[in-house]
């Protein structure tokens, strides 16, 4: 009976590990997402290291100033956590962006569709 309940045990202690450990990669888009912060770009706002937590944004609500989430432009399986540096057209939105600790803005242009969300 003992030996029963532990097996139970583990294997609901596996099954939300493997849900907790597979859930960033699954395409929900109306739930918050968290993001370890890799590099020192946002220093000193957000330390290297750190666990971020983004919120799903509409896109036409992100201001110059906003903290968001995107695509890499140059590696699709990367996630850059930068600031809004300046937004650059309407339709279609695009906007310019920045690390904290960067000097210039970063060399592209990002697209509403490519944001993943604003802490």
């Amino acid at each position: 009976m003992l030996k029963k309940i532990i097996e139970n045990t583990i294997f609901i202690a596996l099954i939300i590990i493997l849900g907790i450990s597979v859930s960033p990669a699954l395409p929900f888009k109306n739930i918050p997402r968290t993001y370890v912060v890799v590099s020192g770009s946002m220093e000193p706002t957000i330390k290297t290291g750190s666990i971020v937590l983004t919120k799903p944004v509409n896109p036409k609500e992100i201001k110059v100033g906003d903290i968001v989430a995107f695509t890499s432009p140059s590696n699709s399986k990367d996630v850059i956590l930068h600031r809004i540096f300046g937004i650059k057209s309407e339709s279609p939105l695009r906007f310019s962006t920045k690390g904290d600790n960067n000097n210039p803005p970063d060399a592209w242009d990002l697209m509403d569709v490519g944001i993943l969300g604003k802490q």
